[in-house]
């Protein structure tokens, strides 16, 4: 079922993440062994890079009209030196969650 986007929660999140530094976790000890291994054997192995790419990639698969309207108001936000209003957004968006693919990630960016 599609919903509207709530844009006052987005307006908020995009304030958080622009001033402060939010971080994710997720828990699973088979995803977490299998990037520390390659943190330890590939040099330059970045867990934080390569889990901020796997995460974008699934969210812009799943949510892509949800990505491209933060997008443009990030980019908005940083091109006009303010944080303009986005009460006339209106995008529709499927909820689905999937919590089969868990693993413990601190995103630090």
């Amino acid at each position: 079922m599609a919903e509207c986007l709530n844009l006052k929660v987005l307006h908020s999140v995009i304030n958080d993440a622009q001033s402060s530094r939010k971080t994710i976790a997720i828990w699973s000890p088979t995803i977490s062994a299998a990037l520390w291994y390659l943190k330890t054997t590939t040099p330059m192995y970045s867990i934080s890079d390569v889990a901020k790419k796997w995460v974008e990639d699934g969210l812009e698969r799943d949510y892509p009209e949800l990505m491209k309207k933060i997008r443009e108001e990030i980019r908005g936000c940083h091109n006009k030196g303010w944080h303009p209003t986005i009460s006339s957004i209106n995008v529709p968006w499927k909820v689905e969650h999937s919590f089969s693919h868990l693993a413990k990630v601190t995103l630090l960016e």
